[in-house]
């Protein structure tokens, strides 16, 4: 029996539970669930079972706790496994709080048999900065059915909403301290979104976390916008809803090892997306605009049929590739050595 265990509770984890934190639901829940009903041995970490597990996967989370559990698990022959999603080691700013975690997380490495990565540039920052030989595997994130509503392909590639003006979507969480990302990401695209608002009607969604960040940031654009607090409840209404979705993203080392679950959530949901190209979203290229935001923000209006047919054929390539049964299969091989 391997034991999973999940991150260290938040606040954010009390009050509003682990399937709408994105990382858990993503790297822990999703695949936990789909390896359970196969009949994997694997199960969410108890510390009651902790002498039946021949492992204990740790996903994203590496405190001291973690290390002195790893240290007995190690001492009784056990095997250690750590799953890594975001770059932690990326600190420009030099913040005590990631200093603190570049050291966490290096001792934690140092204890593990196995490390997981999810994307291969990750991956890569992973293995260069703790001093690796072997980089660690890659696993990637899965898509997640319960986002998509059973009814969100639009019916007509030219029916415009029947109350209101056509949405375009941002959702995410509202940033991270150490690099810029999440909502601020918007300002890159707010000329583009004001040009365009001369020549189309539109409004801009933005679901995410931080309500006061939102009014900080977009208080004034040159283009209707609002804001909606993201639930799991009530966001697959909403990307239903969306005209398009739009992923901007300043590029720096902590938004190039993300993965592709953003866009994956989009396409999937049957939704156009016009996005910047990290290296994840490469491999989606073919079903979605990336690094033009002129060209793709007119033609999500101006060829509506065709940006609809590019993300249908994304929601049928990730329906080939990226289900949680596939994405388990992945699990499966990397944790069968400690089975």
């Amino acid at each position: 029996m391997i034991g999973w265990k999940l991150p260290v509770p938040t606040l954010w984890h009390r009050l509003f539970g682990n399937r709408d934190i994105a990382g858990v639901r993503y790297r822990c829940l999703l695949p936990l669930a789909e390896l359970r009903k196969r009949g994997f041995p694997v199960e969410p970490y108890r510390g009651s079972n902790r002498g039946r597990y021949k492992a204990v996967l740790f996903s994203k989370t590496y405190g001291p706790k973690d290390q002195e559990l790893a240290r007995d698990l190690r001492s009784r022959g056990r095997g250690v496994l750590l799953d890594i999603c975001d770059n932690h080691f990326y600190n420009p700013e030099a913040l005590p709080v990631y200093r603190r975690a570049r050291r966490e997380l290096l001792g934690m490495i140092q204890l593990t048999d196995r490390i997981i990565c999810s994307t291969p540039v990750l991956a890569q920052t992973v293995a260069a900065e703790a001093g690796l030989e072997m980089p660690p595997a890659v696993v990637a994130d899965p898509v997640d059915p319960s986002l998509r509503r059973a009814s969100s392909a639009p019916s007509s590639a030219d029916d415009a909403p029947r109350t209101g003006r056509p949405r375009l979507l941002w959702f995410g969480m509202h940033g991270a301290a150490n690099a810029p990302c999440g909502m601020e990401d918007l300002l890159r695209i707010s000329e583009s979104l004001e040009r365009l608002r001369r020549r189309w009607e539109f409004e801009l969604v933005v679901a995410s976390n931080d309500y006061w960040k939102f009014r900080r940031l977009l208080s004034g654009p040159g283009f209707p916008v609002s804001y909606v607090p993201w639930r799991m409840r009530t966001f697959p209404d909403i990307l239903a809803s969306a005209w398009a979705v739009l992923i901007p993203i300043t590029p720096n080392p902590f938004t190039l090892c993300k993965s592709n679950n953003r866009l994956a959530t989009a396409l999937f949901a049957s939704i156009p997306v016009v996005a910047d190209g990290i290296p994840s979203y490469r491999e989606l290229a073919d079903f979605s605009c990336l690094d033009d935001w002129e060209g793709g923000l007119n033609a999500v209006f101006q060829q509506r049929p065709l940006v609809l047919a590019k993300a249908a054929k994304g929601r049928e390539y990730l329906l080939g590739r990226y289900l949680p049964c596939h994405i388990a299969d992945a699990w499966e091989k990397v944790l069968a050595p400690w089975v």
